[in-house]
This record gives structure tokens, C-alpha cells and sequence, in this order.
């Protein structure tokens, strides 16, 4: 059996590897040739049902750490940025999308979801402090699928650039000069 990665020999589990005289005598009783076949398998099934309830609890534990790292539609106080399909339909950088079919948009995923992919929806935009009405059409799923390269639209983050190194810092040793543009 394994146990965090080492192997456990069981007494008694023979096979064409190892030594082969023991098979030659008569089983113990507490040797696990011994044992009933339904003992026997319930040993072998020990280490693969582990395995599986092991993986369970690490991606549990995992999901539990990270989180949902959904982004909250209000705390996108730049809106958003479209690709070019985005910018086809109507989208400007900046617009915050605010509605779809006129219920409020909670989280940015929702804006990436089947409803608006699927297209023949309507999104009410928030842009230079009026609201617009943007109609998706309906075969915005087969625009995305044909220009596998182009985005629909991403969160728009404010960026910084960077004013001054310190020689021999060492920011300036990674390569970092005045003026590159940082996003967070």
C-alpha cells in the first residue's frame, strides 16, 4: 500500500519480484495470502479510496484559501477595457456596465457568462455620466469562436509609471527604468 508516497509491504503479498521460498510453504494465518478475497480487496481499495479522499480534502482546502477571486462590479471604479468584438458592438474604455436585460450586474463574471455570450441581450452602460443602452447580437458566441485571438472586453485597471530608480537598487537590477507603465 502507498502512504504519502512510500510503499508498505504487506506480509504475506508475494509476487514474481520478491521471494518466491515463502510461497513455497504453507500461508500463515495472519499473512495476507491468507485472508478471504473480500478482506483482500478491501485492503487494495484502502490505498485508491485514500488517494481520492486525500485529493478531495487538498482541493477543498485549496478552494477554501483562494476564495472566489470574482471581482465585484463596484470595485471596478475604471470599468472596463473592450477588445476589438467589444468595440464592434459599442463598448468604450471606461464604460462600466451597470445592467443586462435590466437586472443589475453583481460581479464581473457575469458580464463573461453564457446570457451575455449567448448574445440577443441588452446592457446598460454607464458612460460619461448618462446611461446607453448597448444591444449584444446574437451571434457574438460565433464572433468570439472566429477570431479565436481577439478579446471581448477585460476589467480596466489604473496604471502607474514609474518616476524614478535608485541606482543599484534593486529594482534597477531587475531592469525596472523611468517611465515603464506598472498595472496592478
Amino acid at each position: 500500500m502507498v502512504a504519502f508516497g512510500g510503499y508498505v509491504k504487506i506480509a504475506g503479498m508475494i509476487d514474481e519480484s520478491m521471494d518466491t521460498e515463502q510461497l513455497k510453504g504453507e500461508p500463515q494465518p495472519w499473512e495476507f495470502r491468507s485472508k478471504p478475497a473480500w478482506q483482500r480487496l478491501i485492503v487494495m481499495l484502502g490505498g485508491i479510496i485514500v488517494n481520492i479522499v486525500v485529493g478531495i480534502l487538498v482541493f477543498w482546502m485549496l478552494t477554501f484559501k483562494m476564495g472566489n477571486t470574482d471581482v465585484k462590479m463596484d470595485q471596478m471604479v475604471n470599468g472596463i477595457v473592450p477588445g476589438s468584438i467589444g468595440e464592434s458592438i459599442g463598448l468604450k474604455a471606461g464604460d462600466k456596465v451597470i445592467a443586462i436585460d435590466g437586472h443589475r450586474v453583481e460581479n464581473y463574471s457575469e458580464l463573461l457568462g453564457s446570457k451575455v455570450l449567448m448574445g440577443g441581450v441588452s446592457l446598460t452602460v454607464e458612460r460619461d455620466g448618462g446611461t446607453t443602452e448597448i444591444k449584444v447580437p446574437a451571434d457574438l458566441l460565433n464572433t468570439l469562436s472566429d477570431k479565436k485571438g481577439e478579446k471581448f472586453i477585460e476589467p480596466r485597471f489604473k496604471t502607474t509609471s514609474i518616476a524614478q530608480v535608485a541606482p543599484g537598487s534593486v529594482a534597477s537590477k531587475m531592469g525596472f527604468t523611468k517611465g515603464i507603465v506598472l498595472s496592478p
